[in-house]
Parts: structure tokens; sequence; C-alpha cells
């Protein structure tokens, strides 16, 4: 089953890169690198559009990715973000 789940995750961190995803999480902390415990350097909102440079699986429930967008201040930000936290095409 875990082998499964892992394949799946995998399969699905390769289709996400290169692609547009849109913030559906009320709020979504950007960190610094792919760990829970980085810095938070950013926070997006519901609606907030991204794109996913590369992908981090840590676990069998947690995938990461690291995501290019423009701050409020028209600059280009790249972080790292929950795929949990974008829309339901991941």
């Amino acid at each position: 089953m875990e082998i499964k789940i892992h394949q799946r995750l995998l399969e699905l961190s390769k289709s996400i890169i290169g692609s547009e995803q849109y913030v559906t999480a009320v709020k979504a902390n950007v960190r610094e690198n792919h760990d829970k415990n980085s810095m938070i350097t950013d926070t997006l909102e519901k609606g907030d559009m991204v794109y996913v440079e590369d992908t981090h699986i840590e676990n069998s429930s947690r995938m990461w990715c690291k995501v290019t967008y423009f701050s409020t201040k028209n600059v280009s930000v790249t972080g790292w973000i929950l795929s949990n936290a974008l829309d339901g095409s991941i």
C-alpha cells in the first residue's frame, strides 16, 4: 500500500512541474526550504496564482512545491509551499 501511495505522489509531482496552480487554502505559508520548520518568508491567500518550478516528496502524506509568483510589490518571489494548499488538480 505504501509503495502505491509513493508511486502516485511521484507521478503527481512530475505532472505538476511547469504548471500554474492556485492557492485554495485561506492562507498558505511560503517557506525558505521544503521543511515545516524552515523560515516563513511570505504568506499567500486563497486565489493567488503560483508557477510550480519543482517538487519534493517529504513522505507519503507531504509533498512540497517550489513555486514562483509575483508579490504585492510586483517582485518575483520563489519559495516552498505544501501541495495541499494548492488547487484540486494536485
